[in-house]
C-alpha cells in the first residue's frame, strides 16, 4: 500500500489537448449559431417576397378593374373643375398677401401655362388727373379764373382768347395755388401729357409771370429749356407778349446771336459793389446753350430759381445734349444730387425750396427710369385720354395718356406703291381744297428732290418751297412765314419741323415717307388740327410698310382712328407725261448742282470768299437749288474774269 499518491507532470503535452478540446468546442458552437442565422434570415426573405408578390397581385387586379369600369364625361369635368378651383384658390391667396397689385412668381403649378409678368407703374402715373381733349365746346372763361391779375386777362382778351382750353383751365389754377402756399409746403412737380395744339405752352407761360410780376430785383427764376432753336424762339415770343404789362424781363438765348451778347443781356457788372448783377427774370434757352453759359459765363447764378419747365419733355431726355442736366444740378443744389431729400423738420426750417419742375409733352415718356433722372418731388400727371378711358377702367401696369391726338383731327393712310408714289402724292394735292399742306419725308435729300419733283408738276398752279437742316434759322424763319401767310401752298420738310412748331392754319399733314416711330407719327400729325381746328393727316403706306405701320399704331391704340382713303390708280394717265417730264427736270438739276459742289470742293477757298461776300445765307454746300443757281452764275462769271 502506498503511503504517498504522487502526480507526476506530464509536461506541454497535456495542456495542449485540454486547449484543443476547448477550440472545438467553442468553434462548433459559433459554427452552429451561424447556421441557426442564416435559417431565420432566409425564412425573412422568402416571407417578404410573399408579401411583396401579394402587392403585385393586388395592384394588377386593381388595374384591371379601373380598365374595365372608365369614368363618365362628368366625373372627369368634376375632377378638373377640382384642380383650378385649388389652383386659382393658391393664387388668390397669395396676391392677397401682396395686396394684389403684383404678379406672384412661382404661383403656377408645373406644366400649366406661364402668364407674362407686367410692369407696375408708379401710383401717379397710373392714376392721372384726366383731362378732356374737347377743344371746340368751352366753358371756361378767362375771368372763371380768379388768380389771374387783370392786366392778364384783358391782354387774353385783347388778342382774341376769350376761353381757356381743357389742359389750361386745370393747370393754370393748381400752379397758382401751389406757389400761394407758405414756404414751408414745397410745391409737387407735374407732368402735362396733352395732344398738340392743346394749348399746353399758355399753361406754364401765365402762371410763371402772374406768380413772378411782384418781384423786386431781377433773378433769374424760370429757366424754360426746349430742345430746338425754333421751338424756343417761338415761347420766347409768347413770354414777350404777355410780360409787357409787368415789369418782367425775358430773354432767349439759342446761338443766334454772339456769345458775347447773349452773356451782356444774361449779366452786368457793377463797379459800385465789383458784383455781377442778372438782367432777367426768365431764360429761355436750348440744353447745349445752357451748358455753354453755366460753365463760361461769370455771374450766371440760378440760386433763386423758382420754375424750371421742360417743353417737349421727351425729347429732350432722350438728348441729354452734354448732360446738361447734370450741370443745372451742380449750379441749383449744393449736394450736386437729383434726388429730392425727405422732409423733416431741419430741412422745412433750413433748405431752400427746390425749382417746380414742370414737364409738357404729346408723347410724355412713360418709362419711370427716365423720369427719375429728373429728380421729380411728389409729381402729379395731367394727361388725356384715348376712346374716353379713365383711371378706374384701366389697370396699374396701363399709361391711359399715351399718344392722343386732337379730337378734331381726321387722320387717314392711303396704300401705294412705291414706283408711283409721287402720283398718289400729286393727286392728294390736286383734288384736296387745302390752301396749305405740310409734305413729311424721312431724309434732307428727300425733301431737296421732292421738293424739285413737285415744283416742275405744278407749274404755276401751287406755289412749292421747302425747309430742313440745310437752311439758316433766318432762311428757316422767312419760309415758315411765308407759309403762315398763304404765300407757299406746298411745304416739304423733314421732321425738324415736326415738333411744336405752331404754324396756324395748316389745313393737311400728309407723310409722304411712312414715320419709322409712333413718336414721329404723332408729331407730324399734330401739325394740323391745333387749338380747336378741323385738320386733316394723311400718310402714304407702301405694301411692303403695311405691317410695321399696322404695328405702330397698336401701339398708341389707334387702328380704329386711322381710316384707309382709296385712290384709283387709273386717274394718274391723265398727268402721266407731266410726270415724266418733271423726273426729266429733275434729273438735270441734279447733275447741275453736283457739278457745283465738285467745283466748290477744288476750290474751298474760293467758295469760302464767295459764301462771305455774295452768299452769307447758305450755310452749307447742300443748299438749296436757288442759292445752287446763283452760286453757279457767280462761278461762271469769275472763271470767265479767270480769277478760278
Amino acid at each position: 500500500m502506498d503511503l504517498f499518491v504522487v502526480e507526476r507532470y506530464g509536461g506541454d503535452e497535456q495542456e495542449s489537448q485540454s486547449d484543443t478540446h476547448n477550440t472545438k468546442t467553442s468553434h462548433l458552437e459559433r459554427l452552429l449559431s451561424k447556421i441557426e442565422n442564416k435559417k431565420q434570415q432566409a425564412a425573412q426573405l422568402a416571407k417578404d417576397e410573399e408579401e411583396r408578390k401579394q402587392r403585385k397581385e393586388r395592384k394588377k387586379q386593381k388595374l384591371k378593374t379601373i380598365k374595365h369600369e372608365k369614368p363618365s364625361v362628368d366625373k372627369k369635368k368634376s375632377i378638373k373643375t377640382q384642380r383650378q378651383e385649388k389652383k386659382s384658390k393658391f393664387n388668390k391667396e397669395s396676391s392677397l398677401e401682396v395686396g394684389g397689385k403684383f404678379t406672384v412668381l412661382g404661383s403656377d403649378s408645373l406644366g400649366s401655362k406661364k402668364v407674362k409678368v407686367k410692369a407696375q407703374l408708379p401710383y401717379w402715373l397710373a392714376n392721372p388727373s384726366v383731362v378732356s381733349v374737347d377743344l371746340k365746346n368751352l366753358t371756361v372763361t378767362v375771368d372763371d379764373i380768379p388768380q389771374l391779375n387783370r392786366d392778364l386777362i384783358e391782354k387774353l382778351k385783347q388778342n382774341g382768347i376769350v376761353n381757356f382750353f381743357p389742359v389750361q383751365h386745370q393747370v393754370i389754377p393748381w400752379l397758382l395755388e401751389a406757389q400761394s402756399k407758405p414756404p414751408q409746403f414745397w410745391p409737387r412737380d407735374i407732368c402735362v401729357s396733352a395732344p398738340t395744339g392743346s394749348g399746353k405752352t399758355f399753361a406754364f407761360v401765365l402762371p410763371i409771370i402772374q406768380a413772378l410780376r411782384n418781384r423786386l430785383i431781377p433773378h433769374i427764376r424760370a429757366l424754360v429749356v426746349l430742345p430746338v432753336q425754333e421751338l424756343a424762339t417761338q415761347v420766347y415770343k409768347v413770354f414777350l407778349d404777355y410780360i409787357g404789362v409787368t415789369t418782367l424781363k425775358a430773354v432767349c438765348i439759342t446761338g443766334k446771336e454772339s456769345f458775347q451778347q447773349e452773356q451782356s443781356q444774361l449779366v452786368r457788372y457793377s463797379e459800385a459793389d465789383g458784383k455781377f448783377h442778372s438782367c432777367v427774370d426768365i431764360v429761355v434757352t436750348t440744353p447745349g446753350r445752357l451748358v455753354d453759359h453755366l460753365q463760361s459765363t461769370v455771374g450766371f447764378s440760378l440760386c433763386h430759381l423758382k420754375y424750371l419747365v421742360i417743353d417737349e419733355a421727351d425729347r429732350v431726355m432722350e438728348s441729354m445734349q452734354n448732360d446738361w442736366l447734370y450741370h443745372l444740378d451742380r449750379h441749383i443744389s449744393s449736394d450736386n444730387s437729383r434726388r429730392v431729400p425727405p422732409l423733416t423738420i431741419r430741412d422745412i426750417s433750413t433748405r431752400h425750396p427746390p425749382p417746380q419742375k414742370l414737364l409738357f409733352s404729346a408723347t410724355l415718356s412713360q418709362d419711370p427710369e427716365k423720369l427719375q433722372q429728373l429728380g421729380l418731388f411728389q409729381p402729379r400727371l395731367f394727361t388725356s385720354v384715348i376712346n374716353g378711358t379713365t383711371p378706374e377702367e384701366s389697370s396699374s401696369s396701363e399709361f391711359i395718356g399715351k399718344f392722343t391726338t386732337p379730337a378734331e383731327l381726321t387722320e387717314l393712310w392711303v396704300a401705294c406703291e412705291l414706283a408711283v408714289k409721287p402720283l398718289y402724292l400729286y393727286d392728294l394735292l390736286t383734288e384736296g381744297s387745302w390752301n396749305t399742306v405740310l409734305v413729311f419725308t424721312n431724309t434732307t435729300e428727300g425733301v431737296h428732290r421732292l421738293a424739285i419733283l413737285l415744283k416742275h408738276m405744278f407749274k404755276d398752279k401751287k406755289s412749292v418751297s421747302e425747309v430742313s437742316s440745310a437752311l439758316q434759322p433766318k432762311q428757316r424763319t422767312k419760309i415758315f412765314e411765308c407759309f403762315a401767310s398763304g404765300t407757299i401752298n406746298v411745304l416739304v420738310c423733314s421732321d425738324a419741323l415736326a415738333r411744336g412748331i405752331d404754324v396756324p392754319n395748316i389745313d393737311c399733314v400728309i407723310s409722304y415717307d411712312a414715320p419709322k416711330f409712333i413718336k414721329n407719327y404723332i408729331h407730324r400729325v399734330g401739325r394740323t388740327g391745333r387749338a380747336g381746328r378741323n385738320g386733316t393727316a394723311i400718310t402714304l403706306v407702301e405694301n411692303r410698310q403695311m405691317k410695321k405701320f399696322e404695328n405702330m399704331l397698336s401701339q398708341a391704340g389707334k387702328q380704329s382712328m386711322v381710316k384707309e382713303k382709296e385712290v384709283d390708280p387709273s386717274k394718274f394717265e391723265a398727268f402721266e407725261d407731266d410726270y415724266k417730264s418733271a423726273l426729266t427736270a429733275l434729273k438735270t438739276e441734279l447733275e447741275r448742282e453736283e457739278e457745283v459742289r465738285k467745283q466748290i470742293r477744288k476750290k474751298p477757298k474760293k467758295y469760302l470768299q464767295f459764301k462771305k461776300k455774295n452768299l452769307q445765307s447758305v450755310s452749307k454746300p447742300s443748299a438749296t437749288l436757288t442759292n445752287l443757281k446763283t452760286m453757279s452764275k457767280k462761278l461762271k462769271q469769275l472763271a470767265k474774269e479767270k480769277k478760278i
